[in-house]
């Protein structure tokens, strides 16, 4: 399968997505990045991700079959090959029912891209009703229901906060709270 690793950062994790672009070059991923002017809030650049998502999924969806969302303060840790051999349309991992959006695989196929369309629309929402960015994915789902695959922990979680840090497939550290 071919896959894209995507994200961007502001110019508050610059630094972060230097260390984000080293862990994905040294595995041979496949990878875009943007740098993007600061929105005015930390949640105002996480709900942009809607956004962005449906750009790279028109930008990419001819070239590749996956698009994989990694925060800019994360890292991959070990080689992801789980999100090669993924036979879904969405995964992510949730935590006490709760997803955690740091790590975000979208099939870039009919039901992906229209997932990603109401996935945008509940972001520009949850902007400006000042829900949770996580309630935007959540709400997408609901929307669009499909072959979902919940990722291990091991994919997404944070930094020192899981039992067996050695297993660690992609690590994220909260760089922007």
């Amino acid at each position: 399968m071919r896959v894209k690793f995507v994200t961007y950062a502001t110019p508050n994790f610059i630094e972060s997505l230097g260390h984000w672009l080293a862990t994905v070059q040294g595995y041979g991923l496949d990878y875009h990045y943007e740098k993007i002017k600061d929105r005015g809030s930390w949640r105002a650049n996480c709900v942009y991700r809607g956004e962005f998502m449906c750009d790279m999924a028109e930008r990419f969806k001819d070239t590749h079959d996956a698009l994989v969302w990694i925060d800019a303060d994360g890292l991959v840790l070990k080689y992801p090959s789980l999100l090669f051999d993924l036979d879904t349309d969405l995964a992510w991992h949730s935590t006490k029912g709760a997803p955690m959006i740091g790590t975000v695989f979208v099939r870039l196929n009919d039901t992906g891209m229209r997932f990603l369309s109401v996935w945008h629309t509940w972001c520009d929402t949850c902007a400006r009703d000042k829900l949770p960015t996580t309630t935007a994915l959540v709400r997408a789902y609901e929307e669009c229901p499909t072959s979902r695959t919940e990722l291990p922990a091991e994919y997404c979680s944070f930094y020192r906060e899981v039992p067996g840090m050695e297993k660690l497939v992609i690590a994220h550290f909260r760089d922007g709270r």
